[in-house]
Formats: C-alpha cells, sequence, structure tokens
C-alpha cells in the first residue's frame, strides 16, 4: 500500500470531504442514538412530513453513494491547481 503523490492535498477531494461528514454523523449517531428521536421530535410536523420515516438509513447509503460518485468525477478547481487529474 502506498499514499498518492498529492496525500497532502486530500482534505480538497470531494469524496474525502463527503466521506468525513458520513464519518461524523454516522459516528454521533452509534455515540448518542437518542440524539436522533431527540432532533425528530423537535421538528415541526410539517418539516417531520416532508421527509421519510427511515431517513437514517437512507441517508447513510446516500453519503456512501456520494462518496462514490464524487471519487469518479474531475473537479476542475483541482485540475487548474496542478494541471494534473485529482479525485
Amino acid at each position: 500500500m502506498r499514499l498518492i503523490d498529492d496525500w497532502r492535498d486530500a482534505y480538497k477531494f470531494w469524496s474525502v470531504r463527503v466521506g468525513a461528514i458520513g464519518a461524523v454523523l454516522m459516528g454521533t449517531v452509534a455515540a448518542w442514538p437518542d440524539g436522533a428521536i431527540i432532533l425528530w421530535n423537535y421538528m415541526p410536523i410539517q418539516v417531520q412530513t416532508l421527509l421519510p420515516e427511515r431517513l437514517l438509513p437512507i441517508a447513510g447509503v446516500a453519503l456512501y453513494v456520494l462518496v462514490i460518485l464524487s471519487r469518479v468525477v474531475k473537479q476542475a478547481k483541482l485540475e487548474k491547481n496542478n494541471g494534473q487529474r485529482k479525485a
């Protein structure tokens, strides 16, 4: 296993950013499982009706799909900075 050449710029990659958001959300839910229920109960009824009942599992899957998609999509700003493709 080897690091990529531009590992110091990994924080700029959307795949890393989305993965970090997912890790924070899932870690928070694991550490504080009642927090999701408390937040749900604080939401107005109008907002609750707009969101699916099983939002948390759907959000987790959606975040991981976004990680995969963001890994394969070119990031133009990174290409402009170094003249190389980075994901």
